[in-house]
């Protein structure tokens, strides 16, 4: 994953669509994302006046962070899962000792932390929510259209939503949606 969207954000920084390599076949957020920041880590290594290669520098810079914060979604998925163990009725020690289990013993876990993938973007999003959809049901919105334009499948959970009548989070991830779709297309010339 990691190095299809470096090589999308590359083609978008260039001014090029990020679908022009045919093996990038999700939603333009995040690459439209890192190209930005790209250009953010490059202009402060050009004002501290770094020499060198500054676009590799600020690849490298992302990358570091992007690990980073993905030891902090892997935190957050803890937490989260904690707090849905406990949801469902399990008490502390059974809720705390559950998502241990499930973080520890999960191979799609490791692979998302080894190979760099997204995936942990897309499950802390549909975590908050399932979490966030009763008391607050626009925060709920917001994160599911926020890991629906990173991975499409969060948006599965419309489903259930819509059989579960929580027409707040459906109207918030709908207008979010839409305005991700805007700021992402450029406001519609780059659809």
């Amino acid at each position: 994953d990691y190095e299809v969207y470096e090589i999308a954000a590359t083609a978008v920084a260039q001014g090029d669509s990020p679908y022009d390599d045919p093996r990038f076949l999700y939603p333009p957020l995040l690459p439209k994302a890192m190209a930005a920041t790209f250009a953010a880590i490059r202009a402060l290594a050009t004002r501290a006046r770094l020499s060198g290669d500054l676009d590799q520098f600020a690849k490298d810079m992302f990358f570091y962070l992007y690990t980073c914060v993905q030891f902090a979604l892997a935190c957050l998925a803890y937490i989260f899962l904690y707090r849905f163990a406990r949801a469902l009725g399990a008490g502390r020690a059974e809720g705390a000792i559950l998502t241990c289990a499930l973080i520890i013993v999960n191979n799609p876990l490791i692979r998302t932390m080894r190979h760099n993938q997204v995936n942990l973007w897309a499950l802390d999003s549909m975590l908050a929510v399932l979490l966030l959809a009763g008391k607050h049901p626009v925060v709920a919105g917001m994160a599911l259209a926020i890991g629906g334009h990173i991975k499409i499948y969060p948006y599965a959970l419309a489903v259930p939503l819509a059989l579960t009548k929580r027409w707040k989070v459906l109207l918030a991830t709908f207008a979010v949606s839409i305005l991700l779709v805007l700021v992402t297309s450029d406001f519609g010339r780059g659809l």
